[in-house]
């Protein structure tokens, strides 16, 4: 993770000058994997996100992240 502050920012857009969280992901492994995590608090709020990645070929996958909140 690498955060950049305040002006140092402004190569990433005018909606970013507040500052950028840049997250560098890993490599994909060789196999598909597939995470889905669901809670719920005492005061009924309820969270369902589900995280899913598949390799392509050593050089191309993708990922898919997914939330439901209520």
């Amino acid at each position: 993770m690498e955060i950049i502050k305040r002006t140092a920012s402004a190569p990433y857009g005018m909606s970013a000058l507040g500052g950028v969280i840049d997250l560098i992901g890993r490599r994909l492994g060789a196999e598909a994997d597939r995470t889905a995590l669901n809670n719920q608090s005492s005061r009924r709020g309820t969270d369902a996100v589900f995280l899913g990645k598949q390799p392509f070929s050593e050089r191309l996958g993708t990922t898919l992240l997914a939330g439901l909140h209520a």
